[in-house]
């Protein structure tokens, strides 16, 4: 604080050393965090695709000759792992 001329008073701030510290840490933080979720959710969708969609059907396709063959291939699968009711 000081006074000038006229007898005001004035306080003057002055950036305190730790703040800025803490503020390099937090943005830094924030950055890493945004980053992360940024390469996550860029996973996320390549793994979503359906890039890979042909080569299942052409798995599927040929492992049956025909739809009744398809269905009895996935009852028997599914009774494997009870999954049918």
């Amino acid at each position: 604080m000081f006074t000038d001329a006229g007898l005001r008073t004035h306080e003057l701030f002055t950036p305190e050393p730790r703040a800025l510290v803490r503020l390099r840490r937090r943005r830094m933080a924030l950055g890493t965090v945004a980053a992360i979720v940024l390469v996550g959710a860029g996973v996320g969708i390549r793994l979503s695709s359906d890039r890979d969609r042909g080569f299942i059907d052409a798995t599927l396709a040929s492992m049956r000759h025909s739809a009744s063959e398809g269905r009895a291939f996935f009852r028997n699968l599914a009774e494997k792992v009870n999954l049918r009711k």
